[in-house]
C-alpha cells in the first residue's frame, strides 16, 4: 500500500511502485499541490513567508496575528477562535508554530473532513508532531517521496473505535 488513507483524494494508480523517493522540501509541496485536490489552503502563523505561493498560487490564505503580510488573501487573527468558518479548507499548511491544543483544534475546525494537514518543521522545532501524531482525528499519510522535515495527515470524518 502506498500510503495508509481510506477514502483520501488521492489516486493510489498515478504513484509508481517501491521505495519512497526524498525529494526536496520544494519538491515535496510541488508534488502535493498537483496531486491532492486542493481548492484552498489554509496557512496560520505565516508572517511573510512565501513558500506556499508558487505550488499553490492564490490558493492560499493567510492568518497572521501580528502583521499586514502585502500578500494576497491575507486575514489579521490568531489561531484560536480564528474568524473563518467551519470546515471551509481543503488543507492546512502549519510551520513553526508551535501550537497548543486550543489552537490545533480550531485550526482542525476550520479543515474539511478529509482534508489534509501538511506539517513542517524545517526551521526550528518539531514539537507540533506529537499533537498531530495523536491527535484522534488525525491519520498519517505515506506517499511514494517524502522530505525528512515534512509530515502529511488526513482529517478524518469522525474518530474511530480505536481512537475515542
Amino acid at each position: 500500500m502506498l500510503f495508509e488513507a481510506k477514502g483520501s483524494n488521492v489516486d493510489e494508480n498515478m504513484f509508481s511502485k517501491g521505495e519512497p523517493k526524498h525529494v526536496t522540501h520544494r519538491e515535496f509541496l510541488r508534488r502535493i499541490a498537483r496531486e491532492l485536490s486542493i481548492a484552498r489552503i489554509y496557512y496560520p502563523g505565516s508572517c511573510h513567508d512565501r513558500q506556499l505561493e508558487k505550488p499553490f498560487g492564490k490558493k492560499v490564505v493567510t492568518l497572521d496575528k501580528d502583521m499586514e503580510t502585502g500578500m494576497p488573501n491575507f486575514v489579521q487573527g490568531r489561531m484560536e477562535n480564528s474568524p473563518f468558518l467551519s470546515e471551509v479548507f481543503d488543507a492546512v499548511f502549519l510551520q513553526d508554530v508551535g501550537a497548543n491544543e486550543g489552537e490545533l483544534t480550531d485550526v482542525l475546525r476550520t479543515l474539511r473532513p478529509n482534508g489534509i494537514v501538511i506539517h513542517s518543521y524545517s526551521d526550528c522545532c518539531d514539537e507540533d508532531l506529537p499533537l498531530l501524531e495523536d491527535h484522534p482525528q488525525l491519520m498519517f499519510l505515506e506517499f511514494p517521496y517524502y522530505h525528512e522535515d515534512l509530515s502529511i495527515f488526513r482529517k478524518l470524518e469522525a474518530p474511530t473505535q480505536n481512537q475515542k
